[in-house]
């Protein structure tokens, strides 16, 4: 009898261990991902502000010696700037909206780990939820399955 709660003992300790190993990898994953996500958050707002500006410097006549007949090119090369600042914004808010998808499977498989009856990690998954406007904000109008987090 005391072989068999010995042998219990010590086949549930390294499933307990391994779980435990398990939740620490993929907390450090999580927490990478979500700096990545405020990382290129923050980088994305800064580029949006770098093509505005650059637009609205070359709108706004800095390039004076230019003749009034060739202010068009110049109106057209801010809005060309503007334009690619703008879909390159979107760019990066499709990355983010992967990094996003890739925190909530990773929240799924951590509330699965985890001996608690309630979710402990919550938030991406919530945000997968995302309405209409928020998605195109992001640059993915549309919902796609690797999106939405249910599978790995």
């Amino acid at each position: 009898m005391y072989r068999r709660s010995s042998r219990r003992a010590r086949n549930s300790s390294p499933r307990s261990v391994e779980r435990e190993q398990m939740v620490q990898i993929l907390s450090l994953e999580y927490e990478a991902l979500r700096s990545e996500i405020l990382t290129r958050t923050s980088g994305r707002y800064q580029f949006l502000g770098l093509m505005t500006t650059a637009a609205a410097l070359l709108v706004s006549g800095i390039g004076n010696s230019i003749s009034p007949d060739e202010r068009w090119i110049q109106r057209f090369l801010a809005l060309a700037i503007f334009t690619i600042g703008l879909l390159y914004f979107f760019r990066l808010g499709r990355g983010i909206v992967k990094l996003s998808a890739r925190i909530a499977i990773i929240e799924g498989k951590i509330n699965e780990l985890a001996y608690s009856q309630s979710k402990l990690l919550s938030w991406e998954s919530e945000m997968q939820k995302r309405g209409f406007w928020k998605r195109v904000s992001l640059g993915s109008p549309t919902r796609r399955r690797s999106e939405i987090g249910t599978t790995l």
